[in-house]
C-alpha cells in the first residue's frame, strides 16, 4: 500500500490534461470514464458517495442530548456511547 506506479502516474497526468466538466452530473462523467481511469473512479466515487448533508450527524447529537439529563449527568461515555447506537438503531 502506498506504493504507486508508472501507470497510476501516467492516468494521473492523463486526467489532469482533460478538459474541465461542464455542469455534467459527476457521478455519470466517472461512470462513463471508469475504463479510461481505472483507479482514480475507484477513488471519486468513493468521494462522492459521502452524503453532503449532516442531518444523520446532528440527529446523533440530539439524541445524545436527550440522553443526558440533569437526572443523568454522571452516565460514562461507554454508556451514552451503547444507548445512542440503541436508539439509533433499533
Amino acid at each position: 500500500m502506498g506504493q504507486f506506479s508508472d501507470d497510476d502516474e501516467d492516468e494521473f497526468t492523463h486526467y489532469l490534461s482533460e478538459s474541465q466538466i461542464n455542469h455534467e452530473d459527476p457521478c455519470l462523467w466517472w461512470k462513463a470514464r471508469e475504463n479510461v481511469y481505472p483507479k482514480i473512479s475507484v477513488l471519486a466515487k468513493n468521494i462522492l458517495c459521502i452524503p453532503a448533508s449532516s442531518a444523520s450527524s446532528e440527529r446523533v447529537f440530539s439524541t445524545a442530548s436527550n440522553i443526558i439529563t440533569p437526572k443523568r449527568n454522571r452516565i460514562t461515555p461507554y454508556h451514552l456511547s451503547a444507548l445512542v447506537f440503541l436508539k439509533n438503531n433499533y
